[in-house]
């Protein structure tokens, strides 16, 4: 019952009243996915000492995969975090509201759902890991798009979120 509500955003966006609020059926997005997040299965997250370990050999060739509670989207064109986020705290929205388009990382855990800020980058990043591509292809992929981007912080904010599944010992390459 908990997962009820699939295709709400995509009503809501079919409705002429909500017209006049553009950011409405995101924001539902937005929420769904909290859903979800809250739903999943709660599985261990990467341990930044067990990636200490992994040779600097082979750290190019290591997939590191979402954790299944990790839900993320960007929203190209409008503040759907900002909205959501301190609509569901219940706090004074910042003023003035940045109207540009941001990201969202949700992770589920044993405490609950985090909700996290993301940059495009971080998204299409945790994008090609879902694809199981190498850490190297991940990188290459949003260097493409995002020329300047820092991967050092990046990875380190994705790390410190917990976004990432541990590794299996058993998969790693010596």
């Amino acid at each position: 019952m908990v997962l009820y509500g699939d295709g709400f955003a995509d009503f809501l966006n079919s409705l002429p009243a909500a017209s006049e609020l553009p950011y409405l059926a995101d924001v539902a997005r937005l929420d769904r996915l909290w859903i979800e997040s809250f739903a999943a299965n709660i599985e261990p997250a990467l341990d930044v000492a067990a990636l200490a370990e992994v040779p600097p050999e082979a750290l190019g060739a290591l997939v590191l995969q979402p954790r299944p509670s990790a839900r993320w989207q960007w929203f190209a064109s409008l503040p759907i975090f900002t909205l959501w986020y301190y609509n569901r705290e219940g706090r004074e929205l910042p003023d003035p509201i940045q109207w540009q388009g941001e990201g969202a990382l949700l992770i589920g855990d044993v405490n609950g759902v985090a909700a996290h800020p993301i940059h495009e980058a971080s998204a299409l990043f945790l994008d090609a890991c879902r694809r199981q591509v190498s850490l190297d292809q991940a990188c290459e992929f949003v260097q493409r798009t995002y020329p300047d981007t820092d991967f050092n912080h990046l990875l380190g904010q994705l790390l410190a979120a917990r976004a990432f599944a541990a590794i299996d010992p058993s998969s790693r390459t010596a």
